[in-house]
């Protein structure tokens, strides 16, 4: 693994490190009762071109961490995110509703998983309020990077 350096212009340099940012660029309308990628469509940031399609393929085996924030519009329903590993749902992350008592939920999320190099994982949400619900894309973005 390539390590972490801090150039002269005091930036990081994260040549042959593996690190994606990516955003929504529109609102997403996520139905009820199914698991749905989120629309993670712009790359701020992909330093080994592992982010395609709304989906990460790690470049090397190893353990990542992922972090990021999905918010759901007048939604006041129990809402889960989770990764799906190469089609096999593999469990949550973590997340919380800091929109209690308010028409929108933001699920903020963290979690580390292992990978083999090749393997693809999309990035899925999933809700139950019985009817569909939008995603605001202002507030729904992942970063990824590996960490061992």
């Amino acid at each position: 693994m390539a390590q972490t350096k801090i150039d002269a212009a005091r930036q990081v340099d994260f040549d042959g490190f593996s690190a994606v940012r990516a955003g929504a660029t529109s609102d997403q309308t996520i139905g009820n009762a199914s698991w749905t990628t989120v629309n993670f469509a712009t790359e701020q940031i992909d330093t080994l071109g592992e982010w395609s399609t709304n989906t990460f393929t790690a470049q090397e085996a190893g353990r990542y961490v992922a972090v990021g924030c999905i918010n759901y519009d007048n939604s006041n329903s129990g809402n889960f995110y989770a990764v799906n590993k190469s089609g096999t749902m593999t469990g949550s992350f973590s997340s919380r509703d800091y929109g209690d008592n308010q028409p929108q939920k933001s699920l903020h999320f963290h979690g580390g998983f292992e990978a083999t190099a090749g393997e693809t994982l999309p990035f899925q949400t999933y809700q139950n309020s019985g009817g569909n619900e939008t995603l605001d894309y202002r507030f729904t973005w992942i970063a990824i990077a590996r960490v061992a």
